[in-house]
């Protein structure tokens, strides 16, 4: 007995490793394979069904990956991981109303550097579940996870303000100039960072809650899809300055990421694939704060393609780079979400298997009216995507 456990768990965690390791589909297939030997062996596993069913997604079989998802739920019912990933297979499906509820269980975990139990112990007030507030009993929103995630899921403070709620928002630092403004616009209170809180604020919630806390269970519900952020005036003056007039088109590039998310190896663009683009007549403008060593020295010898990384000094920055653009091009980043917010025709290059906002097999975004989807085919590869960017961008050069 003690020698079956002992190769379940070696098994189980070259497995794993092979799953966190994962980039194409042969791979892929590959896992799957043994995935199911290993489940037939060791069927009383849980963590086979689990692991299984990433494999499932990447190889865009999602109902499998919810059969393996509910015997998880099943076996485990407290397990949050599980419940989690229920979520985020629903809401790529377009599936809101479960979605947002069963991504809720992420408040009981730690997800990066983000300590939801921690964080909701360290606040000490009552979880917001959509009550009505007043002046005297306000809404602490607390920014989590990512910057794109602050600037999507922005929409919603403007729509709680819109609704009536009575809300002291706080900013992640890399983003506050940009939100502050955008805040203080619209009459909604900033909650300065390492301020402590105050009596008259009686509930609190995490950013990402507030679709489902206030009842957005469809994707026609989703507010505020077309423009919805400003740049601040005096970076908006400040760009007007640095670019000249050309009667070319203005194209904002993005292809690579230098974050340490796990999809990241899924969602960058080689610079050998993007410079395709490059013998276009247009001027591109990279948009990227960090960019290695052997992409820059490629890229100096594009005489069309600038660099602006050095002068990229806030978010505020990169917006205001962006509102000077005719268009942006970019991968699934933070990017991505600026621009949609900021209004400008955006496309943005998506692996086969995207992250759960970007749903699955459309070319539209129900969340952001100006944006267009280029999506990989089934083998992860970038050639197609790339190619067809080339041919769109032809039509409009």
């Amino acid at each position: 007995m003690k020698k079956r456990e002992k190769l379940k768990v070696e098994i189980g965690k070259e497995l794993k490793l092979g799953t966190e390791q994962m980039t194409t589909r042969e791979e892929m297939l590959e896992l799957l394979k043994k995935y199911d030997k290993y489940i037939l062996e060791y069927p009383e596993e849980l963590s086979g069904y689990g692991n299984r069913s990433v494999v499932e997604e990447a190889l865009g079989l999602y109902q499998l990956a919810l059969n393996d998802l509910n015997r998880v739920t099943d076996m485990a019912p407290t397990l949050h991981r599980g419940w989690l990933n229920k979520g985020l297979v629903m809401l790529r499906l377009g599936r809101l109303k479960e979605g947002w509820q069963y991504y809720e269980w992420r408040r009981g975990m730690v997800i990066d550097n983000n300590d939801f139990p921690q964080k909701t112990a360290e606040i000490g007030l009552p979880y917001w579940s959509g009550e009505k507030t007043t002046e005297n009993q306000k809404l602490f929103v607390y920014a989590e996870q990512g910057m794109g995630d602050n600037i999507q899921f922005f929409r919603f403070i403007l729509e709680a303000k819109k609704k009536g709620e009575h809300l002291s928002v706080l900013n992640k630092v890399e983003l506050d100039t940009l939100l502050r403004y955008n805040l203080e616009k619209n009459g909604i209170e900033i909650f300065e960072n390492g301020a402590k809180l105050t009596g008259d604020i009686r509930y609190f919630v995490f950013s990402m809650s507030l679709p489902y806390c206030m009842k957005i269970d469809s994707l026609e519900k989703i507010p505020y899809t077309s423009k919805y952020l400003d740049t601040p005036p005096q970076f908006k003056e400040k760009w007007e300055k640095k670019l000249r007039y050309t009667k070319k088109k203005k194209i904002g590039i993005f292809w690579t990421s230098d974050s340490e998310h796990k999809k990241s190896r899924f969602r960058n663009v080689p610079f050998e694939k993007i410079k395709k683009l490059f013998p276009l007549d247009a001027k591109f403008h990279c948009l990227q704060k960090n960019i290695s060593e052997e992409d820059r020295q490629a890229g100096e010898k594009v005489k069309n393609l600038y660099f602006w990384d050095t002068e990229l000094e806030d978010f505020s920055d990169t917006a205001a780079l962006i509102d000077q653009m005719d268009m942006i091009i970019t991968v699934d980043t933070s990017i991505a979400h600026l621009a949609g917010a900021l209004g400008k025709p955006t496309w943005i290059m998506l692996a086969y298997h995207p992250d759960f906002r970007w749903l699955l097999d459309r070319e539209d975004s129900p969340w952001y009216d100006s944006v267009k989807l280029f999506r990989q085919n089934e083998n992860y590869e970038w050639d197609s995507v790339i190619e067809k960017i080339k041919d769109e961008l032809k039509k409009i050069i």
